[in-house]
């Protein structure tokens, strides 16, 4: 009789041992790391697959380094209170709310519709986790948004407006067809036309969500990373060359804004005069009440509007149009903005879409057919 086989024997030869025990063979952390925020086989910055997450991230890092600089608090607004330009704090959190309501509405009858499809039902819960990120990542961004504006003079007490001003001056002619412009559509319509500047503004916004959500989710995604983009850049750029607005030189056309204009002026120099502890006493009240006129983002976020509407053709781009003059004619009309803030407004806005374009190009050629629709 042979010896017994020892335990060694009964294994593989060296060298054969199974590949799924090789670790080689197996997906390191940093790989599957590495697949979850890039895009598989996509290379630098505008793969990464979550943008408006890292948009976030960096303007709360920008808001802490600010914070910890000038000692002003974070200000969280009571939803209940009446908000600085009239409207409760809870009303742009509350269309919001809907919108993402409507969104999760429209996915589940897309799904109920395939009937089963596997590709159909993945795609629709990728785009309504989508949704949810979009509403959670904006409603962030405008959270640090308003916080960072309202400490604006703390950070960058200087003042441009001089500067701009002479600007206006020397192009009163282009000022004074606005000023006629506002009191043609004055004399036609009444007092109702104080408030159709915020009122035009928040309906573009709204508007476009909504109809893109419906007709082209893709386009969605551009024109939500656009505004994204523009709504975490803007309060850093109000921060380059600050101006309170012409309305110290004048009054406007606009009585609402001329109200609005005078407080928040009132309001600048309390929280030059006391610092942080205004802010901490009374910012839940007048957290949107931060006096910012370089660049002007009405300008620009309502351009980015206007510039999808064009490239996806879609029939509000007439409304639009009339929309975006209007806000464009009001924004100097009403001495809420100097003429410099409105190119510059849009340059910082095609910058925007620029980025957003390059990212949603990346997204497009990396995303799997099943979910482009």
């Amino acid at each position: 009789m042979g010896k017994p086989a020892t335990p060694c024997q009964n294994e593989l030869p060296y060298g054969y041992w199974p590949k799924r025990i090789n670790a080689s063979s197996q997906p390191s952390i940093r790989n599957q790391m590495s697949d979850f925020l890039f895009y598989p086989g996509r290379k630098g910055f505008f793969a990464f697959r979550y943008p408006e997450v890292a948009t976030a991230l960096i303007l709360l890092a920008f808001a802490i380094v600010f914070s910890f600089q000038t000692g002003a608090p974070f200000i969280v607004p009571d939803p209940e209170n009446t908000g600085f330009i009239g409207l409760r704090y809870s009303f742009p959190l509350g269309m919001g709310a809907i919108w993402l309501g409507i969104s999760f509405l429209v996915y589940k009858r897309r799904q109920m519709r395939g009937e089963g499809d596997a590709d159909i039902a993945a795609r629709n819960k990728h785009h309504a986790i989508q949704a949810l990120l979009y509403f959670v990542t904006f409603s962030a961004v405008m959270w640090l948004h308003f916080n960072i504006k309202l400490w604006g003079p703390l950070i960058n007490p200087r003042r441009y407006d001089q500067f701009y001003q002479c600007i206006d001056e020397a192009l009163a002619p282009i000022l004074d067809l606005a000023f006629e412009a506002r009191d043609w559509v004055a004399m036609r319509t009444g007092d109702h036309v104080d408030s159709w500047y915020l009122l035009t503004f928040a309906f573009m916004f709204f508007i476009s969500f909504a109809w893109h959500l419906f007709r082209n989710r893709e386009a969605l995604r551009n024109v939500f990373l656009a505004i994204l983009f523009i709504e975490a850049l803007g309060p850093l750029s109000y921060l380059i060359a600050p101006a309170a607005g012409p309305f110290l030189y004048g009054n406007g056309q606009n009585l609402v804004a001329l109200i609005n204009e005078q407080a928040m002026w009132e309001i600048r120099g309390l929280i030059l005069q006391q610092g942080p502890d205004w802010i901490a006493a009374y910012g839940d009240r007048y957290l949107s009440a931060g006096l910012a006129a370089m660049p002007s983002l009405h300008a620009g976020a309502s351009y980015i509007f206007v510039h999808y509407a064009a490239k996806y053709r879609t029939p509000l781009l007439p409304a639009y149009l009339v929309m975006y003059g209007w806000i464009l004619i009001e924004a100097v009309a009403s001495k809420w903005h100097y003429l410099i803030d409105l190119p510059a407004g849009i340059a910082l806005a095609l910058f925007c879409i620029w980025l957003s374009n390059r990212f949603c190009q990346v997204e497009q050629e990396a995303r799997p057919e099943s979910f482009r629709a």
